[in-house]
């Protein structure tokens, strides 16, 4: 559910009616990003919390250029990776170099989009942190691996290292299911 123009002018002058427009527009799709990269519904309820109450505060800095929820979805993206971050949970492994023995296998990206969407999160949660991350980066949210570098202040050969490694992780996970 989109929102007007109106009501997020309004949430910007601190209607607080507007702002709960907004949550309940968005709450949902500010969880579900979320919940792709924290390991549990509790740490996603935290994390969206947060969100909010960064929306309520940011919400002044909306220019009306590119939709709302892109840049919603971009401010929630942008808050988890700031919260690994605190964490310590996204420096461990990030820069190790591309470790030797493990093969290209591009045949892993078909395996994983015939996987129904709710089944592909909980294996994408059981990834080590790193991985899910970059995997989520790039699959899910569409960026550039010159652009995940930037963001985590990584490599760019570190970003498809570990997205290769996510992908071969998910690959094995799914031949014990299958």
């Amino acid at each position: 559910m989109s929102v007007n123009e109106d009501t997020i002018k309004r949430a910007q002058k601190g209607d607080e009616i507007a702002f709960q427009i907004l949550f309940d527009a968005y709450a949902s799709l500010v969880f579900s990003v979320c919940m792709r990269y924290m390991k549990d519904n509790e740490e996603a309820k935290d994390l969206m919390q947060e969100v909010f109450v960064k929306l309520f505060s940011k919400l002044k800095d909306y220019n009306f250029k590119g939709s709302f929820e892109g840049w919603l979805r971009k401010m929630t993206v942008f808050a988890a990776i700031d919260e690994l971050r605190k964490r310590k949970e996204i420096i461990q492994s990030l820069d190790e170099a591309v470790r030797p023995g493990l093969e290209a296998d591009h045949s892993s990206v078909n395996v994983l989009e015939a996987l129904a969407a709710e089944d592909l999160m909980i294996l994408i949660r059981g990834l080590p942190r790193v991985y899910g991350l970059v995997f989520n980066l790039y699959a899910i949210e569409g960026y550039k691996h010159h652009e995940i570098a930037q963001m985590l202040n990584i490599s760019e050969g570190t970003s498809k290292s570990n997205l290769h490694d996510a992908r071969r992780i998910l690959k094995s996970k799914l031949k014990v299911i299958g």
